[in-house]
């Protein structure tokens, strides 16, 4: 067996670093460029043609288009880099560099997707198939024309709302990217409909208050409906917000509290006397301070959202998500034995949603290079790996459970069978390519003259 020239692995180990962070940033780029350009024409015809069917059409194209990008910029990217090892460290085949690239695009295409899908908030799509699956959510009610203009308000109170549900809002039929804020529906001309039995589902309804003609709409099905109580009133205008006060009270004899003309913004609430509870947002941390001060004075929510572990700290549910025996706040039936977990637990990581994916996943690729630097023997890394996955078949899904906010268990079931397709598809993929490589090695079935490869130092 051919000896390791320990001098240049620690010259390819120190050039890795560099080489694969310079691949990764400059493929980002390329990848947001090209899609930015490639989409502009399904901009344009969602934002021209006015159709709900042509819009999600649309949306559902610069998805596929996204993953094209993605699969094609990463592949050369990868095989550009290999020529770059290969011109620093000359003795090394690139035929066989090229193999393990490929093999490397492969582990990389899904998490840039997720990333890009990020980066371009592209993840926030929902049709109205959805509404069936909305149990535990917080209903945003608002006029298209106030997005832009509220643009950071939304952003910082949907954040501190996350802690309580997981806001949903109808979302403006002719754009293409939504902002950062409240994840968006997107429906037909049976909008109202939907928005009626979105009321009657939402444990909160958070409006911004405004006298557009759909807005008052909205207001009035949720005083027919006999939601008030369950209504959260944010006034970010406050001349607006006197116009509506007496709009309420001419109309329906709702007399809506006076409020201090300030420059922050102010959110109120009616308690379980008919008065109202007057917060002002006036600093950063006020956002988060009132989702607290609410839970206090609606403790009936506690119980139906503590399962879904909202508002929970990150360690916690990591300690619950790795937890050895069955807890008691995970819902009957998430917590199961996951054999496709338990088989490709690499891919399970990078297709479901998992908050400490990275963490994770850097420990199962590094086991095999801390093996090669002697620090481990083989025995001990297999050994190591094997418990992995028994961690993985065993708490998989409770790992996806926790690490997300859930809108109801259906969901979740569903969002989890169909990122398990992924798996199952990526791990058996994998295999095959291990099978084909191994065949073409041992037998040369076409009688390439292939190039030498050097089992002991790969």
């Amino acid at each position: 067996m051919a000896e390791i020239d320990w001098y240049d692995l620690g010259h390819l180990t120190g050039m890795a670093l560099p080489i694969g962070a310079g691949t990764l940033l400059g493929s980002a780029f390329v990848i947001m460029i090209a899609f930015f350009f490639l989409s502009f024409p399904l901009r344009l015809l969602i934002v021209y043609s006015k159709n709900y069917q042509i819009a999600m059409r649309c949306r559902m194209a610069a998805d596929w288009m996204l993953v094209a990008i993605i699969v094609i910029v990463i592949f050369n990217a990868l095989t550009a880099s290999s020529v770059v090892s290969e011109t620093l460290s000359p003795n090394k085949d690139l035929f066989w560099f090229s193999v393990q690239r490929a093999g490397a695009s492969l582990m990389t295409i899904v998490p840039f997707y997720y990333i890009m899908l990020r980066l371009t908030n592209r993840q926030e799509f929902y049709s109205d198939k959805h509404v069936q699956y909305l149990e535990y959510f917080i209903l945003y009610l608002r006029s298209f024309r106030d997005d832009k203009r509220f643009r950071k308000s939304e952003k910082k109170l949907m954040r501190a709302l996350k802690r309580l549900y997981f806001p949903f809002a109808i979302g403006k039929p002719d754009e293409f990217m939504p902002q950062q804020g409240a994840k968006r529906i997107y429906v037909g001309k049976n909008w109202q409909d939907i928005v009626v039995e979105l009321q009657q589902k939402a444990p909160i309804i958070l409006q911004r208050i405004n006298m557009s003609e759909s807005y008052l709409w909205e207001f009035e099905q949720s005083v027919k409906g006999g939601h008030l109580k369950k209504v959260l009133f944010w006034v970010a205008d406050y001349a607006e917000y006197e116009e509506f006060r007496s709009y309420a009270a001419e109309k329906y004899g709702l007399q809506l509290p006076v409020l201090n003309e300030m420059e922050c913004e102010q959110l109120f609430y009616m308690l379980t006397d008919g008065q109202f509870r007057v917060y002002a947002l006036d600093n950063k941390k006020a956002y988060h301070q009132f989702a607290e001060i609410y839970v206090r004075e609606h403790p009936d929510h506690v119980a139906v959202y503590g399962q879904y572990l909202y508002g929970r700290r990150n360690r916690d549910l990591l300690r619950l998500a790795l937890s050895p025996v069955y807890d008691k706040l995970v819902m009957p039936g998430v917590n199961r034995w996951s054999w496709w977990a338990f088989l490709f637990p690499d891919f399970f990581l990078i297709c479901q949603s998992v908050k400490y994916r990275i963490l994770l996943y850097f420990t199962f690729i590094s086991l095999p290079l801390i093996t090669q630097v002697g620090l481990l023997t083989r025995v001990q890394m297999s050994l190591i790996i094997f418990v992995c996955m028994l961690v993985m078949g065993k708490n998989g899904r409770t790992l996806a459970w926790s690490s997300y906010k859930w809108e109801s268990l259906a969901y979740f079931e569903k969002r989890y069978r169909s990122r398990m397709v992924l798996v199952i598809s990526l791990g058996f993929l994998r295999y095959f390519l291990w099978f084909a490589i191994g065949f073409w090695l041992l037998f040369n079935p076409f009688g390439w003259d292939l190039p030498h490869y050097d089992w002991a130092l790969w």
